[in-house]
């Protein structure tokens, strides 16, 4: 008995092992799949947007009257605004871009010394526009570094006051516009960015009070904060 007792325990020993490495052999089939992430937030298509923004800058203007030059000092421009944006956004992989108009009223005023001691000269814009192109990358999930550079225009009032005389002449005064920002995705729809940008204008002739204002021009720089949405 006892040589049938080792060859059926042999057998069950043998018996274990392969099925032992035919499991095994049938694990190492198996793939793992991977782990799903969090998606990514998808920058493209029509964008809409609120924006605040704070600017300070300068403009500058000589006087002439009867062939006569009067120099003048630069005048500060300081004030505050609110606007809309309109855009769109297309992207490739960690790149973002696209095209955008902004629409502003603003309340930007300056001061300066006019020739005649009598008088305040100043300065006014009420209205800012721009048509910017844009370009970014993704810095992560969620966050979009970005250059914009573009087309601008405001409504720029020189004003002249004093002796119970007023006069102003206002004008629509074209440049450019550029600038650096960054936008963070608050989720697949909104975001919120900040942007610092450059307006810079040519000059014109203006004349306030018959006296002539020669080459007036004004630049500034803004820093704007958005709320966007995504459609």
């Amino acid at each position: 008995m006892r040589p049938q007792i080792a060859t059926a325990t042999t057998t069950a020993i043998t018996a274990a092992f392969l099925t032992t490495a035919a499991m095994a052999g049938d694990l190492s089939q198996v793939t793992t799949e991977p782990v799903p992430t969090a998606p990514s937030t998808d920058w493209s298509g029509l964008y809409g947007g609120l924006t605040l923004s704070k600017s300070t800058g300068s403009y500058f203007g000589d006087f002439s009257s009867a062939g006569t030059h009067f120099p003048a000092e630069e005048g500060d421009l300081d004030g505050v605004g609110y606007g809309l944006l309109l855009g769109h956004n297309w992207q490739k992989g960690k790149f973002v871009y696209g095209a955008e108009l902004s629409l502003s009223g603003q309340d930007i005023n300056g001061s300066e010394s006019c020739p005649n001691d009598n008088f305040d000269c100043n300065a006014k814009i009420d209205r800012l526009g721009s048509l910017r192109v844009r370009a970014g990358m993704l810095m992560g999930e969620k966050s979009l570094a970005f250059a914009t550079l573009g087309y601008a225009a405001a409504d720029i009032t020189a004003s002249a006051k004093g002796l119970g005389l007023k006069g102003e002449h206002t004008e629509r005064f074209t440049g450019f516009v550029y600038g650096i920002g960054m936008e963070h995705a608050l989720n697949q729809r909104y975001s919120i960015r900040a942007s610092v940008l450059k307006h810079d204008f040519g000059s014109k002739d203006l004349e306030v009070l018959g006296i002539a204002v020669d080459d007036f021009n004004a630049d500034f720089t803004t820093l704007e904060l958005g709320f966007v949405m995504r459609f």
